[in-house]
């Protein structure tokens, strides 16, 4: 893929895995970081507050995110799980866009 943008941009917090591993992103990012304010808005965190901070705190960028849980409480619909999960998906080429 041509045209891939490497700056670091934005909060590690709502950073895209393709971002961390410096691997070159497109404006699929914006998916991504919608999906985690998502998250946030119904959960009052991060999907993946600890592992950003371990990441931060190491110094180690690269490590891979584990796959998105929701939490027991508040309970959410499945189509808001499923939008969750379609913008947060690993895979850029899969990630929902803003289409």
């Amino acid at each position: 893929m041509t045209g891939l943008r490497k700056t670091i941009v934005g909060c590690l917090e709502y950073s895209s895995p393709e971002q961390l591993s410096q691997e070159g992103y497109t404006e699929k990012i914006d998916s991504w970081s919608l999906g985690i304010m998502t998250y946030e808005l119904l959960f009052g965190k991060s999907p993946f507050e600890s592992e950003i901070k371990k990441m931060a705190m190491s110094g180690e960028s690269k490590g891979e995110l584990s796959e998105v849980s929701f939490p027991a409480a508040p309970l959410i619909r499945p189509d808001t799980r499923q939008f969750i999960l379609n913008l947060l998906d690993k895979d850029p080429e899969k990630r929902m866009d803003m289409d």
